[in-house]
């Protein structure tokens, strides 16, 4: 067997975003720097390897977003520094960035193209979004130098198979594998067929009682189960989870948000509020239990933890984001405008820290220079719904109907299964008197979210206006059912439940 070097092995085995372990070496100076061109130059090498060393003690930190800056900083100064761009491939392909990572194995193999981390990650890269040729080709030449590495020759083998060599990919069969390996797949395997073969291979080290598994291992399986809707496995694999792992902020905030699914209401607040007390100092679970408290409308936690994120992690422009959006919430204007101003200092290019940023000034009056946010998400990406929507309220106010129908008409188009932007747009149809068109789309506003207060109040006064009486007041009934339990939750404004961002963006109502 093939040794595989140790910076591919250690780099995945201890954490679901782990670390690499670093062997920086320092330039020696043969002479002395006869000119200021050549001093620049060692000096802004022998920067760019502090740098690279930063970054690993970042990581080592969970300091991630500035661990990456780090590793892009020392690039920048020394574009042949290897060690960088192969730690900033590995733990983007960890990140689930499969683009980038693959962009930075390429960059890191046109300087050693026989490195192995380059090549395992530019062929899982390529092969997460489905590229099995190109996935192939990075995956070849560690096959044919005799690497036996079950993850390779797993990649592999899916490459062949979707490549059109179904026999050859046969041939290589299915290894069994280590519960460390295994981990490491279920970290890195994102296409549908390397997904499922490394949920098999964690199964069975869980199942296999001769083996200490590994809680992280448990944790990502968990994780797979509540994607699939396993609700009670996933369940029963944080608490086993807990019962080697006590302190484990991932799996009480876990636990905690099955626990509230299955309707175990004392038991989830039990554990997030454990979780809170354990997160205090530890950036990555502070993130998560801010997210968490997100989606369950619990703003001053989620803020409280956020806050403590961005002191230690000033780089972590994920977190500035989510700051931006928990204090909008609590009508903290000033403040969610500078979070979501830090965002885009960290990326000016950041869609949706700038559609927060727009909503935060339409919130205080500020139409144009909201507008004018919109205007350049649209110019980068001219598929934002979002944009639209917010675009449709202000030049509605402005008295522009048919502008602002039109940009609705966008916003539906770019976001079918989202509630708002359909409720927005048969609200104004109604005004309209086009009550027709307004009626199908209060219905799909009321058929995607079915508990959506204000699409039933506009379905009230449009049945209203049709005659309909009856069914005017049932549709009624259920505003008024809706906006009493929203009111019971005591937060603040309404938060539908849409899918216009990965976050999970909270517009003003």
């Amino acid at each position: 067997m093939a040794a595989v070097p140790t910076s591919a092995r250690v780099f995945f085995s201890h954490s679901v975003i782990v670390w690499i372990a670093l062997g920086i070496g320092v330039a020696q100076r043969n002479s002395v720097p006869r000119d200021k061109a050549l001093q620049a130059i060692i000096a802004d090498k022998a920067k760019a390897v502090e740098l690279n060393h930063e970054g690993s003690e970042s990581v080592g930190d969970k300091q991630f977003e500035q661990a990456k800056v780090l590793f892009k900083q020392a690039i920048q100064l020394d574009p042949k520094l290897s060690d960088a761009y192969e730690n900033l491939a590995l733990i983007l392909l960890l990140d689930g960035n499969d683009v980038a990572a693959e962009h930075t194995a390429v960059e890191l193999l046109v300087l050693a193209p026989g490195n192995y981390n380059a090549r395992l990650v530019a062929g899982v890269a390529a092969l997460n979004r489905n590229n099995f040729s190109r996935g192939r080709d990075y995956l070849a030449l560690l096959m044919r130098s005799g690497a036996d590495d079950p993850l390779v020759t797993m990649a592999y083998a899916i490459a062949l198979d979707g490549s059109g060599g179904k026999s050859a990919a046969a041939k290589l069969g299915t290894p069994s594998v280590e519960p460390a390996d295994a981990l490491l797949a279920g970290q890195i395997f994102r296409q549908p067929k390397l997904k499922l073969i490394a949920q098999g291979w964690m199964e069975a080290s869980v199942a296999d009682g001769r083996v200490d598994v590994n809680p992280e291992l448990l944790y990502l399986l968990a994780a797979r189960y509540t994607e699939q809707g396993r609700m009670t496995d996933a369940s029963v694999l944080y608490s086993k989870m807990l019962e080697v792992s006590p302190g484990n902020v991932d799996a009480l905030v876990e636990l905690s948000e099955l626990e509230r699914v299955l309707g175990q209401q004392e038991k989830s607040a039990a554990h997030l509020y454990a979780a809170k007390a354990l997160a205090s100092t530890d950036i990555s679970t502070l993130l998560h239990f801010s997210q968490v408290c997100m989606r369950r409308r619990m703003y001053v936690d989620a803020s409280d933890a956020l806050k403590k994120v961005v002191a230690r992690d000033s780089h972590n422009q994920h977190a500035w984001y989510q700051l931006g959006l928990a204090q909008f919430r609590l009508g903290e204007t000033q403040e969610a405008e500078s979070d979501f101003k830090a965002a885009l200092a960290l990326d000016n290019h950041d869609e949706w820290s700038r559609v927060g940023l727009g909503a935060v000034l339409m919130s205080t009056a500020r139409q144009q220079e909201a507008a004018a946010e919109f205007d350049h998400v649209l110019q980068r990406n001219p598929r934002s719904a979002a944009a639209y929507y917010y675009l449709a309220q202000i030049h509605r106010a402005d008295g522009k109907i048919p502008l602002a129908l039109h940009q609705l008409e966008q916003a539906v188009s770019y976001a079918k299964d989202d509630a708002r932007p359909w409720a927005a747009l048969g609200q104004l149809q109604l005004a309209q008197h086009d009550l027709s068109s307004a009626h199908q789309s209060l219905q799909r506003a009321i058929e995607l979210d079915p508990q959506f207060a204000a699409a039933h109040y506009q379905m009230a006064r449009l049945l209203k206006a049709t005659g309909e009486q009856a069914e005017a007041a049932k549709e009624l009934e259920l505003f008024n059912k809706y906006h009493d339990e929203e009111n019971k939750k005591g937060m603040v404004g309404l938060v539908s439940e849409g899918k216009w961002d990965y976050a999970g963006y909270l517009p003003p109502n």
